[in-house]
């Protein structure tokens, strides 16, 4: 599943990822937000966390995920990956190529790093991002 994580600043959407992801977690949480976003007119930076508790995509989640973030990567300013699974790094860096914005990943035991450097002004770095 996926839930937001409270506590940051508005222009930041924070995203757990937990147990299985489907892609019905993606049109519950993620597509209203970046939608109203959108609508908005504005940009937005996106903290994803695939922390211990999470145990994969269920069924083709992992592609609705690709297609979410080409969707509307224009909509993003900055995105933070946070895991310590190696799959997901790998993936995360190869969209870093792909994506209009800084795509920064870190590793779980560099949470504060990662949500330094989603809520730092442009060209800031923090931390231990790969």
């Amino acid at each position: 599943m996926l839930e937001r994580i409270d506590g940051l600043p508005k222009n930041v959407f924070g995203l757990s990822a937990k147990g299985k992801v489907s892609m019905a977690d993606y049109g519950h949480v993620v597509v209203p937000y970046f939608e109203e976003v959108r609508h908005e007119g504005r940009r937005t930076r996106l903290l994803y966390s695939f922390g211990p508790e999470f145990d994969g995509y269920a069924g083709a989640a992992v592609w609705e995920d690709l297609r979410i973030a080409l969707r509307y990567m224009r909509i993003l300013e900055r995105v933070a990956v946070v895991t310590n699974i190696e799959w997901v790094r790998t993936m995360s860096q190869a969209m870093d190529m792909m994506m209009p914005c800084q795509v920064r990943t870190f590793e779980n035991a560099a949470w504060k790093d990662s949500v330094r450097w989603i809520t730092s002004p442009p060209d800031v770095w923090f931390g231990t991002a790969h």
